[in-house]
């Protein structure tokens, strides 16, 4: 009997001990820059980064990994205003991968691009933002 009030009440007791923020998992969302991406092709048909708009929630993360064979950014704002200040990868050699986690980002859409490709253009769409866009034509 006492072994089972024990396993029933052991999930309770991880709940009351642990914070709220271990319980609490960001959503992973993948990006990734392809082969081919440093041609002015890419831009065409809006394959630079892929997928070239995201959709996550405040408080997601979003991996972009390089599958080019030649070095890239991911860097938020736009070839014509520069560089806002969001976020900034080093540079990304092939393979390599840059994380960035969207904690306290207000519901909008978040531009970046490649510094050394400018054609290279992506965004990120912060949560809520769609909803508003699709209740604003009704």
């Amino acid at each position: 009997m006492k072994r089972i009030i024990f396993v029933l009440a052991l999930p309770i007791l991880i709940l009351l001990i642990l914070p709220a923020s271990a319980l609490i998992q960001e959503k992973e969302n993948k990006v990734v820059i392809p082969i081919g991406a440093h041609s002015p092709v890419c831009e065409r048909t809006l394959q630079c980064y892929v997928p070239n708009n995201i959709l996550i929630e405040n408080g997601d993360k979003v991996i972009w990994t390089n599958g080019d064979y030649a070095p890239h950014t991911v860097t938020s704002g736009n070839l014509w205003s520069g560089k806002n200040g969001f976020f900034e990868s080093k540079i990304l050699n092939h393979l390599d991968k840059f994380e960035f986690i969207f904690s306290n980002f207000k519901p909008g859409i978040y531009p970046y691009y490649c510094i050394m490709h400018p054609w290279m253009k992506g965004q990120v769409t912060v949560g809520e933002y769609l909803n508003f866009m699709r209740s604003e034509r009704r």
